[in-house]
Parts: structure tokens; C-alpha cells; sequence
């Protein structure tokens, strides 16, 4: 079990959902901390996340593992079904980024921040990334490291490149779980409805954007759930 993380808002973030998940069975969560958010790497492109968690799944062989992710750690966790690997099981991925009507409003978010990118742009479009409402729910030591750490500039352009195109969704070889929080703007959830329309299963949770804080418990019965009824398809098998 991967739990990978977005932009900006570290894997600390993860802590009650780890907690649950090794509370719940065998499940052995691992949180990801991908590279700028290490302490020991420099920011890397989308390509290179996604030959990190492939990485790490190599070093899991023979299991299976669910990889789950928010956000931008949503997109990658897509992005790595959409790649495959012979050990990844099944995916949950909560939002992320589906274009092109998403990409488009990310990059114009990301042409605000490139403005002026100092401290109170980063922290205006993390606001407009998860809402005003979750923004000031969080610690307020998670907020000043996600402002301070200097992550978001650098990295946000690598996701904002990356959208995964709707048709796309109908070549996953591995089973993916979709969810969408319940006060998310409409924009999210006709991403979800797209995402249902191509066949993807997808949950609704109690939550905007981060469901690892504002939903732990939802967002652990649908990482647990994946776990148990994964079962990987052969590479251009369909449902039946």
C-alpha cells in the first residue's frame, strides 16, 4: 500500500490515514515522500515521479499493492495505472486531473502563481487548489511549511502539463476507484461523471479536496475495499 501525496501539502498529512489502514489488516501503508519533499532531492518532472513509484513497486515484488493518491499524488497514481506495472494491484485516486476543461483551469491557476511567485502566491493557489474552507482547517504548521518549503513554484508547471485525456481511461489494465468530495466545485465532480462514463468506479466522499484530512475515515474504506477486490486484468482484457 503506496499513499502518495499532491503539491505543496506534504505526506504528514497521511498520519490518521496510515493509522486506520494498519489498524484495519494487512494492509502495511507506506507513505510516499516524493522528491523536493524528501529533504535530500531536488523537485523532479512528472516522468520521473512516475519512475520513482515504479521504483518502489519493483521493490515489492511478488505482491500486489494498492497505490492511492490526492490531488497531484492522484494524478500520478493515474498515471502510473495508465503506464502499468506487474504489481500494482489497483489504484483510488482522489481528483485528479482530467483534461482538458481541468488542465486548462490549473494552468490559468498556475499563470498566477508564476506572476509573483513569493509566499503569498504560493499560498493563494494552494487556496484556490483545496478551497478557502480547507485551507484554514489545516495546522497551522502544515500551512507555513507548505508556503515556506519553495516545492509548489517549481513543481506545479510538471502537472499542470499533465492531464490525462478521458479516452485514456479505457486502456487501465488495473482496477481504478475515482473519488470526488461531496462540497467540491462542480468542475470536480463533472470530472467524476466523465471518469463513470468510461467505466471508472466512483465514490463520493465527505470532503473537498483532501479527504487524508477532512474525510480519513470515507477515504480508508475506499483504500481498504480496493484492496480486497483488486484483481489485476491482462493487458487489453475488458469487463465483461
Amino acid at each position: 500500500m503506496l499513499l502518495v501525496h499532491g503539491v505543496g501539502l506534504d505526506g504528514e498529512l497521511y498520519a490518521a490515514v496510515a493509522a486506520m489502514l494498519e489498524g484495519a489488516g494487512p494492509l502495511a501503508p507506506a507513505v510516499v515522500r516524493r522528491r523536493g519533499y524528501d529533504g535530500r532531492s531536488a523537485t523532479a518532472d512528472h516522468g520521473r515521479h512516475l519512475d520513482d513509484l515504479a521504483g518502489l513497486l519493483d521493490g515489492r515484488r511478488p505482491r500486489s499493492v494498492v497505490v492511492a493518491g490526492v490531488s497531484g499524488g492522484a494524478t500520478l497514481a493515474l498515471g502510473l495505472a495508465l503506464r502499468g506495472h506487474p504489481t500494482l494491484a489497483a489504484v483510488v485516486a482522489h481528483e485528479p486531473l482530467l483534461g482538458p476543461a481541468q488542465h486548462e483551469r490549473i494552468t490559468a491557476s498556475m499563470v498566477r502563481l508564476a506572476a509573483e511567485p513569493g509566499p503569498a502566491a504560493v499560498e493563494g493557489f494552494l487556496r484556490r487548489l483545496v478551497t478557502d474552507a480547507t485551507w484554514e482547517s489545516l495546522p497551522p504548521a502544515v500551512r507555513e511549511r507548505a508556503v515556506a518549503a519553495g516545492d509548489v513554484v517549481p513543481e506545479a508547471p510538471g502537472f499542470g502539463a499533465f492531464a490525462v485525456e478521458p479516452g485514456a481511461l479505457g486502456r487501465l489494465t488495473v482496477p481504478l476507484t475515482w473519488t470526488v468530495g461531496r462540497r467540491s466545485p462542480p468542475w470536480r465532480h463533472e470530472a467524476a461523471a466523465v471518469a463513470a462514463g468510461a467505466g471508472v468506479a466512483v465514490v463520493e466522499l465527505d470532503c473537498v479536496h483532501t479527504p487524508q484530512v477532512e474525510d480519513p475515515p470515507g477515504f480508508v474504506r475506499v483504500i481498504a475495499a480496493a484492496s480486497e477486490t483488486s484483481v489485476p486484468r491482462p493487458a487489453g482484457a475488458t469487463e465483461p
